[in-house]
């Protein structure tokens, strides 16, 4: 699964099949359905762990705790052996106005529904690393059951006869996060580069100073802020510079220990949106031997969603709020992937070219858009 929308979608189900027994269950009968609502509460909340909370995720949580209150004397009823002789008018009405506003969510949501990008189309190959420490003590792949201040996502070919010999690095937007760039990052996988991609949330850095730095919550309290008050937001890019500082730091180090050689490592290209462009900036003025090149994703005329990644694709809702339609054609990352290639290849030409061109990767995209048609 790589969206959260499937797991929304299963959880409304699950929801209105509890509301709505409503109408459907027989007295004299075991009120079994009921169990739905605790079991709609646990998945909620783990939907919210795995990937995060967004305004849908949010909305399900709510419902379902609402759904668990009014189920609660019908579950003990439940468990206790006892059949359903009637339902109070209290609970029908809560029922009934917790079923309309779930189908109203699984409608939203259905209307917003992402174009999920499959990895196995592009032949290629997602890897991610949890890491632990901090930016003092520095940071180490973490153990099983550690807990994770930082992950890394690798994307590279499942085709090594294709490699470009180039590493790229980026951080993502904190309005954004991994999955909004995964539309454009496949398509540079796919060409032949190896893209490693961090997002740090370790105790000695911090956005909010509240509980608003937890990764669940984070990206959602940026995007919060943006909406909320523009200018505000981006009078602060100083302090998002300062921060993204050290994670650039983190991510190179991080780098090297995986791909350094017996020659060292060859200079890494950086790609940046919006709010690490400025650090991106300042890191190659202090390590320039370690960087080949920097791309601005803000400087493509392309890409209208600076900041957010390919909302376009992976979150509709948000593309919608910042006037943008969906984009199940993928255009916008297939030219986001085109003019990056044009831009590594000005310069770091000394890289020796792959088979595939940059021609290459709009014909593959057309043959994947065949294969999904």
């Amino acid at each position: 699964m790589n969206n959260p929308f499937f797991s929304d979608l299963f959880i409304l189900i699950l929801l209105i099949f509890n509301c709505g027994r409503l109408f459907f269950l027989k007295y004299g009968k075991s009120d079994c359905l009921t169990v739905l609502s605790p079991i709609c509460l646990v998945l909620s909340i783990a939907n919210i762990i795995a990937w995060n909370m967004d305004i849908f995720s949010a909305g399900i949580l709510i419902i379902s705790i609402f759904a668990t209150i009014i189920n609660f004397r019908a579950l003990i009823r439940f468990f206790c052996g006892l059949l359903v002789d009637h339902y109070s008018i209290a609970f029908s009405i809560s029922a009934i106005i917790t079923l309309l506003v779930s189908l109203a969510e699984t409608v939203v949501l259905l209307i917003y529904t992402p174009s999920v990008t499959n990895l196995y189309d592009y032949d290629v190959k997602e890897t991610t690393i949890r890491l632990s420490g901090n930016f003092t003590r520095g940071f180490q792949e973490a153990e099983a059951l550690e807990p994770a201040s930082g992950i890394v996502k690798i994307y590279e070919s499942e085709d090594n006869t294709c490699s470009r010999n180039q590493i790229i690095m980026m951080l993502p937007d904190k309005r954004s996060e991994f999955r909004f760039y995964k539309p454009y990052l496949v398509l540079l996988a796919q060409a032949g580069y190896k893209i490693y991609m961090a997002d740090f949330f370790a105790d000695d850095i911090h956005w909010f100073n509240s509980i608003f730095d937890s990764p669940i919550i984070r990206r959602t309290k940026m995007d919060y802020d943006y909406f909320e008050n523009k200018l505000r937001f981006e009078s602060e890019k100083e302090f998002y510079t300062y921060n993204s500082m050290f994670e650039y730091r983190a991510l190179m180090n991080f780098i090297e220990k995986k791909e350094s050689t017996e020659n060292g490592l060859k200079p890494v290209f950086i790609i940046s949106d919006w709010m690490a462009e400025d650090a991106a900036v300042d890191f190659i003025k202090e390590a320039p031997e370690k960087i080949a090149g920097l791309l601005k994703l803000s400087e493509l005329e392309c890409y209208k969603s600076v900041g957010f990644g390919n909302v376009q694709q992976e979150y509709p809702y948000l593309a919608s709020k910042l006037g943008l339609k969906k984009d199940s054609s993928r255009s916008v990352p297939k030219e986001m992937a085109m003019r990056t290639i044009d831009a590594i290849q000005l310069v770091a030409p000394y890289y020796p070219p792959a088979e595939n061109n940059t021609e290459d990767v709009q014909e593959t995209d057309e043959s994947t858009d065949s294969k999904e048609a």
